[in-house]
């Protein structure tokens, strides 16, 4: 959860927003925002706004199969009724590619060794598709 920090720069009080985590017995801090020089009312007005436009967001934990469905789901409805039938095949080829290869990775953790061995497996597949063709090249 998101919480108020403050750390004296210049003889003031500059704040931050950051979470922190505990894996293994050692607190991890994320650094979410940097506030600034303000007062201490200022910046638990800013916490709020933040927490509100960041309900469902920040450093929590979530994988790739999870960030996918919802994307799936605005893509489907915002999206999805004014397309042409193949763009909606090719986007449901690379989604059940990605979340089948990549979808237990977490968001904050994909790697460039991540995506590699997602390019490597497309090969060895021996996919075909123009979509396929385009996720290898990238």
């Amino acid at each position: 959860m998101a919480t108020l920090i403050s750390k004296k720069y210049k003889g003031k009080a500059k704040w931050y927003i950051v979470e922190n985590n505990k894996e293994n017995g050692q607190l991890d801090r994320i650094y979410l925002e940097t506030l600034g020089i303000i007062t201490k009312t200022e910046a638990k007005a800013r916490l709020a706004n933040y927490m509100a436009l960041n309900k469902n967001k920040g450093a929590a934990k979530i994988t790739i199969k999870q960030a996918a469905q919802e994307f799936s789901i605005h893509y489907k409805n915002l999206i999805g009724q004014n397309i042409k039938p193949r763009t909606f095949e090719l986007f449901e080829y690379a989604y059940n590619h990605i979340t089948d290869f990549l979808g237990h990775v977490e968001l904050s953790k994909i790697s460039f060794e991540n995506i590699e061995a997602f390019k490597m497996e497309l090969q060895k597949t021996g996919c075909t598709s123009k979509m396929g063709e385009f996720l290898i090249r990238y």
